[in-house]
């Protein structure tokens, strides 16, 4: 393209590409040819038909671009999928922790009743054990510091 060399355009179309999407990708490389053949290519400042070197040089140009365009959009669609896909393992996850949190609460639940039933039926085999077995079950049990045997 005369004395400027199209490779200086790529930066804004990858840019686009990886960025903005297809459509704009699309205006930047239209936008980048329309400039650089009117500012940078002799004639300057004219649409006069371009020779034979520099419709090459466009042709690559836009062959160029449209590899960049191709690869950038598949590269957005990949990100997109993976985005999707994060979020419903995030999604899975969370009900995972919900269903997890709900069991441990019924199993701290059962334990409680169990050390309960425990305590009591030692109590009623023999009262002189009963402090003993509290203390234990107090260790076991922090979160359940009242006694449920108890009417106060």
């Amino acid at each position: 393209m005369g004395t400027t060399s199209p490779t200086t355009l790529f930066p804004a179309v990858i840019f686009a590409a990886w960025f903005c999407g297809i459509g704009p990708s699309i205006l930047s490389v239209f936008v980048a040819l329309l400039g650089a053949r009117l500012l940078f290519v002799q004639p300057v400042h004219s649409f006069s038909v371009p020779d034979t070197p520099q419709s090459v040089a466009i042709l690559a140009f836009l062959l160029a671009s449209a590899l960049i365009v191709a690869m950038g959009e598949m590269n957005r669609r990949n990100n997109e999928v993976l985005r999707g896909a994060q979020k419903e393992l995030e999604t899975r996850v969370e009900q995972r922790t919900a269903e997890l949190d709900k069991a441990n609460q019924g199993l701290r639940d059962l334990t409680a009743r169990l050390l309960h039933f425990q305590d009591e039926e030692r109590r009623r085999i023999c009262p002189l054990w009963e402090p003993t077995f509290s203390a234990s079950r107090k260790r076991l049990l922090p979160w359940r510091t009242a006694k449920p045997w108890s009417t106060t």
